[in-house]
């Protein structure tokens, strides 16, 4: 040691013997600086390093917040060593480099090495990597990476809270621990091996995990890594020299395609691009080994080698050791971040969206309705790891069958109608304890949502029509889960027992019991149904069956006729019926294409100059008036669980059930008779208040900012307070059925105040049952409503009168 240096420490225990405070030790050390020393910083268990109990920081106050010091290495910060796949020790076994010199500026307030400094610790007695450990067992730390972060959160969320604890096995709670626990490049590598494709990496890819934008040393990436591995996090495949873990089509997938490239080489093959290597590599494979290479391998290590062994070997060779995350540890991950963020819609999951939904909240781009303090604990829909090991075989379930194509896709529907069927009765009570919002998450629901979606594919083979007929009678059965399809279920099991199993009374009597026991406006989905099957001339059912069925469905054949009508006649430009018919027309001298509603909207402001204004928004304008005049009660805290699951809701999980209302009965009515009592200023003023408080880029699936607020204000007041009131009555009282079919076009005039909304229709196309409710329920409330018919034979489509026309077998 320097004569300096033997100064300083000489005083150093001066002092400390004559009980100095810590504050001015380190006062006095500031002042004092080592100089410029060539000898080597020996490891821990040097003998010739510092014994004592206590040792003196080398550097300054001001250092502590320069440097980024690493707790996990052992060597010197300048010295760099390549993991690569020449790595001939077992990657489980730490690393430890030879240590080599550092320099220290005895002028500057701040070291200087060749690599990134790492500053001395203050007691070399406690072990490094235990303090290490420690500093990074804080869990969400600032030198965390957000994407890190919220990975981090969300298992600290998740093991903080008792009820939760028990839905997941001892094994995957023990993972998360680990975890939790890692140091905050173990926590990269997880994080990033988590949500990026399933495949197996190398050396390079860790430590770029491991890093993201700061640089680490390699030291400190093993020691993560080994953490990892021993802790089961991560799986290993090895190459001891002649064979690899791995396979052929695994290693191809793993090496780059320069380094496919020259494995090629070394068989005197040339590739151009990757796939042709891969190809000759194959063909290789399988090719004939040549009888001088079998002799020569022979005698000189003992074994016979072939083109398969050979290739396998140069690939291996080329790959060295890869890594992957254990399938126990993805497993664990999938089941946290579905109980997580059960409330969202899972395709952001599925899609590797959720990072950019958080980067979309952080940079401001996306903001959510919901508070934290709304948000309901996942504990409110599953009880027991049993309950949630159910939702969790019907989800992958369901997973896979969105991917099953054909023949498997019909074989899965069997197998889960067989799962269904089942179900115990008892089990299924259980589920009707639940809230109708939260039964969307049970095994029953999902399955039901399988056979609902499968029907298709199984009636592309008519052997299957029994069999879709079962399914169908069944899921109409059941008065719990998606009863909102229950009027398609009926009308779709008519047509399967009439078209498929040539059975017409009893797709009659299906639909007379429909019939009697849906609600009002669901029944009116059934009607073109009941009407189209009691008119046939051709395989006619009973005429007994046939006069109760019309007297049902009368009514609804006549209501397209009822409501007002406007004809335009004008030639497509693509006449032929393929696509969507496109009419052209000159705008400010301009040959300008356009579909059918934009035209209309052109022929009602500039043609027949009747209003000043239109838009093609269908039923965002009017979810729009809703939500800005009922955001307060829509997103109330009410005393019910489950409403809210996770902050990023766009809405809470009743709005699209029937409970919607029943919920906030008494604040609906009571907004509504607000709204029929305003002004035209004070409820412009409302709904003002609501646009602006809430930032434009809410995640909100009510306001259509798109509209523009101009356009928004001037609906309004042409509606006034009692037409608003009628438009929001029908949602807010109904808003899972009513949320569809309204008009296409709303037109408005400025100076009149005139408006009116139009449902649009082409010679080929026909209202649905939704659309033709909602015209009659403006019509009802005294605001103007019609259809507009475009096209060449628009009077021929406006003259349908199903009461009077002979159906074929297509029709119905």
């Amino acid at each position: 040691m320097t004569p300096m240096g033997q100064s300083t420490l000489d005083r150093y225990f001066k002092i400390k013997n004559n009980n100095l405070s810590t504050k001015k030790v380190k006062k006095l050390t500031k002042r004092s600086r080592l100089s410029k020393s060539k000898e080597t910083m020996k490891p821990k268990s040097s003998p010739k390093a510092c014994s004592g109990n206590e040792v003196i920081s080398l550097v300054s106050d001001d250092e502590d917040q320069e440097l980024n010091c690493s707790a996990t290495t052992t060597a010197s910060s300048n010295t760099t060593l390549e993991y690569d796949a020449d790595i001939k020790a077992s990657p489980g076994i730490s690393q430890s480099p030879s240590p080599k010199k550092k320099f220290y500026s005895p002028t500057k307030k701040r070291r200087i090495s060749m690599k990134s400094p790492i500053k001395a610790k203050r007691n070399l007695n406690v072990s490094l990597e235990t303090e290490g450990k420690k500093v990074n067992n804080t869990g969400i730390t600032k030198d965390m990476d957000d994407n890190t972060t919220n990975f981090t959160r969300i298992i600290c969320e998740y093991l903080d809270d008792r009820n939760l604890k028990c839905l997941m096995t001892e094994t995957s709670l023990n993972l998360l621990v680990k975890i939790r626990e890692a140091s905050t490049p173990a926590k990269r590598i997880v994080c990033r091996m988590f949500w990026q494709m399933e495949q197996w990496c190398r050396w390079k890819k860790i430590k770029k995990n491991a890093s993201k934008a700061k640089t680490i040393d390699d030291p400190t990436v093993m020691e993560a890594l080994n953490y990892l591995i021993d802790n089961g996090l991560i799986s290993v495949a090895r190459f001891n020299g002649q064979t690899h873990d791995l396979d052929f089509d695994q290693l191809t997938k793993v090496l780059y395609a320069d380094e496919l490239k020259e494995v090629c080489k070394c068989f005197n093959m040339k590739a151009k691009t990757e796939e042709a290597a891969v190809q000759l590599l194959r063909n290789f494979m399988n090719g004939r080994t040549n009888i001088t290479n079998y002799f020569t391998n022979l005698s000189q290590a003992g074994t016979t080698s072939n083109n398969e062994t050979r290739a396998l070997k140069k690939l291996g060779e080329k790959a060295g050791h890869c890594y992957k995350l254990a399938d126990e540890a993805r497993k664990t991950l999938k089941e946290l971040y579905i109980l997580m963020y059960i409330g969202m819609d899972y395709s952001v999951i599925r899609d590797n969206k959720l990072e950019l939904t958080f980067l979309n909240e952080k940079i401001g781009q996306e903001t959510y309705p919901i508070d934290s303090s709304m948000v309901d604990s996942p504990s409110v829909i599953f009880k027991s790891r049993l309950e949630f090991e159910r939702y969790l075989d019907a989800h992958w379930t369901y997973e896979e069958f969105l991917v099953k194509t054909g023949t498997e896709r019909c074989r899965l529907i069997e197998s889960v109608f067989d799962l269904y069927k089942g179900i115990p009765k008892e089990e299924i009570m259980s589920y009707a304890t639940l809230p109708v919002w939260l039964r969307r998450f049970t095994a029953p629901n999902l399955y039901m949502k399988i056979l609902e979606e499968g029907i298709v594919d199984l009636k592309k083979d008519p052997t299957n029509g029994a069999l879709v007929d079962e399914i169908l009678s069944c899921i109409i059965a059941q008065d719990i889960f998606r009863q909102h399809k229950k009027a398609e279920w009926i009308s779709e099991r008519a047509l399967v027992l009439y078209k498929i199993l040539k059975d017409p009374d009893e797709a009659a009597k299906v639909l007379l019991k429909g019939l009697k026991s849906l609600p009002s406006e669901a029944k009116a989905l059934l009607y073109p149904r009941a009407l189209l099957l009691a008119k046939r001339k051709t395989n006619k059912i009973d005429d007994q069956l046939a006069f109760r069925l019309t007297a049902f469905a009368r009514g609804s054949a006549t209501w397209e006729k009822e409501i007002d009508a406007e004809h335009v006649y004008k030639v497509p430009e693509n006449f032929t019926g393929k696509g969507k018919l496109s009419f052209v027309e000159f705008v400010n001298g301009t040959r300008t294409p356009m579909d059918a509603e934009a035209y209309c909207i052109h022929y009602y402001v500039n043609v027949m100059s009747t209003y000043t204004h239109g838009g093609h928004w269908e039923g965002r304008i009017v979810t729009t008036l809703f939500f800005l005049l009922f955001w307060d009660i829509i997103y109330a805290r009410l005393r019910l669980p489950g409403l809210f699951l996770t902050r990023y809701q766009s809405h809470p999980l009743d709005l699209y059930t029937d409970s919607f209302y029943s919920n906030r009965k008494p604040m609906i009515d009571a907004r509504l008779q607000e709204i029929e009592e305003c002004t035209e200023e004070n409820l412009v003023a409302r709904m003002q208040a609501t646009w602006e408080s809430r930032p434009e880029s809410d995640v909100s699936s009510g306001v259509h900012r798109a509209i523009g607020w101009d356009n928004v204000s001037s609906v309004a007041k042409c509606l006034g307070a009692t037409g608003v009131a009628a438009l929001c009555r029908r949602l807010a009282t109904q808003y899972q059925y009513a949320h569809s079919g309204f008009p296409d076009l709303t037109l408005w005039n400025v100076n009149t105040k005139k408006i009116s909304f139009v449902e649009v229709k082409t010679d080929s196309d026909k209202p649905s049952m939704k659309q033709k409710q909602w015209l009659l329920y403006l019509l009802d409330c005294e605001l103007s409503a019609r259809f507009c018919y475009v096209g060449v034979h628009t009077r021929r489509a406006r003259a349908r009168n199903w009461a009077d026309v002979e159906y074929s077998d297509d029709d119905v």
